[in-house]
């Protein structure tokens, strides 16, 4: 646990730096709870985020299982299907800092899109 402190805090103080440089940056973190994403949303806004857009990539858990197999470094299968639990059960929103949600197939074609809009966000499914 103590090993992965020290990644999040790596990556906290990497983020902070390229924004305050003015730099565009793309973070790439699954994020299955909610209030994980939102804690670090507040931190990319505190460390000087103008637009914060997330990006779902809403692949089956047997197609997810199916390509980790593949992989060097494999992650459990129950693990896959933890977190994809947990995804079902909380999917990002604007309401937790997003300014935009997208939302990608297995094949990355474009299914679901949210977009802050005044006081609430404009929502439309594609599929």
């Amino acid at each position: 646990m103590e090993r992965n402190q020290e990644v999040w805090n790596e990556a906290r103080k990497r983020l902070k730096e390229l924004l305050q440089q003015e730099h565009t940056v793309v973070f790439d973190a699954t994020f299955t709870k909610a209030e994980a994403r939102k804690s670090f949303l507040d931190f990319a806004r505190e460390s000087g985020a103008e637009k914060i857009q997330g990006i779902i990539l809403d692949t089956p858990p047997e197609v997810a299982k199916e390509r980790n197999r593949k992989r060097a470094r494999h992650v459990p299968d129950a693990v896959i299907e933890r977190m994809a639990g947990e995804l079902r059960g909380a999917k990002p929103k604007t309401e937790e800092g997003f300014d935009s949600v997208f939302t990608l197939d297995e094949y990355q074609n474009l299914i679901a899109a949210e977009i802050k809009s005044g006081e609430g966000s404009l929502r439309k499914q594609f599929r």
